[in-house]
C-alpha cells in the first residue's frame, strides 16, 4: 500500500509538531483513517485528498511537490502490485520506482528528462520501421 507517502507525510506531520487528530480535523477526514495512510494500511489518497492534507500540515511548496511526487511513486507500485504477478518482468520496475522515492526534485526531473528522451527515441525507430 501506501508506505512511502504514508512515512513522508507522517514525518511532515511530526516535522510541524502537529497531532494526527489535528490534521484530520483540519484536512476534514477521520483520524484513523489518516492512522491508517501514515502507517501504508491504506491505499494512496486520491490527489484532493493529498491537497487537503498537505495543506492541513502547513508544508511549503517544495515539500507539497515531494510528498506529491512520493505519492505517484506509491500509486505506481500499487497499480503494479494490482496488475503485475510476482516474477513477471515489470517486477523489477516497481523495485526501481520504490528507489526512486528517496530521489530530490532537481534527480527527478533528471529521470523524467530521460524517460522523454528515450520515449522518444523508441516512436522515431518505431517511424523508421514503417
Amino acid at each position: 500500500m501506501g508506505l512511502i507517502f504514508g512515512k513522508a507525510l507522517c514525518a511532515a506531520r511530526m516535522q510541524q509538531d502537529l497531532r494526527q487528530a489535528e490534521v484530520a480535523r483540519r484536512a476534514g477526514m477521520d483520524q484513523s483513517y489518516l492512522a491508517a495512510i501514515e502507517k501504508g494500511r491504506r491505499k494512496t489518497p486520491a490527489y484532493p485528498l493529498i491537497k487537503g492534507l498537505l495543506t492541513a500540515i502547513g508544508s511549503t511548496a517544495a515539500e507539497q511537490r515531494r510528498l506529491a511526487h512520493l505519492a505517484t511513486v506509491d500509486s505506481l507500485i500499487e497499480s503494479l502490485n494490482d496488475e503485475v504477478p510476482p516474477g513477471h518482468p515489470a517486477d523489477a520496475f516497481r523495485a526501481i520506482l520504490s528507489q526512486m522515492a528517496c530521489l530530490g526534485e532537481v534527480e527527478m526531473r533528471c529521470v523524467a528528462t530521460l524517460v522523454e528522451s528515450l520515449a522518444q527515441d523508441r516512436a522515431k525507430r518505431m517511424e523508421e520501421y514503417r
